[in-house]
């Protein structure tokens, strides 16, 4: 064991010495490495809604809100992910779980509705039920 020992010793003997605190910015492989990792362990789920869509709900009345007769309240500014569901900003500053939309309308560049679904039947993409939910589909 006294010739491992002694070759252990040569090889630490070659390793430089790492202080436990930074004195620079790091190594730009390092950062690289690291995003790398957070991208491919965390991937980003696809939102089921686009900006600009139309969205119809109802609030906590129960009163009908949104669609193409109040676009005010129901036109979508961004489909966030939190971490476990789907929440909708829409262009009013308010803030709807996606789990209270009933039906959905995409629209083109000039604002005008292309085609309209109900959740319930084709799901809140309009690729079917199975997008109901929020579940979390990951690219």
């Amino acid at each position: 064991m006294g010739r491992w020992t002694e070759e252990l010793r040569e090889l630490q003997a070659m390793i430089p010495e790492v202080s436990d605190t930074l004195t620079g910015p790091p190594a730009p492989e390092l950062v690289a490495a690291a995003l790398c990792h957070s991208l491919v362990a965390t991937p980003q789920p696809i939102p089921p809604i686009r900006p600009g869509w139309l969205v119809a709900y109802r609030d906590q009345r129960g009163a009908l809100c949104g669609g193409c007769d109040d676009r005010q309240r129901g036109t979508v500014e961004v489909c966030r992910w939190n971490e476990n569901k789907w929440t909708l900003c829409l262009t009013d500053g308010q803030e709807i779980p996606l789990s209270i939309v009933l039906s959905v309308g995409p629209t083109d560049e000039a604002g005008r509705i292309i085609a309209a679904w109900t959740v319930r039947e084709h799901g809140y993409d309009g690729e079917g039920p199975v997008t109901r939910g929020g579940e979390n589909r990951c690219s």
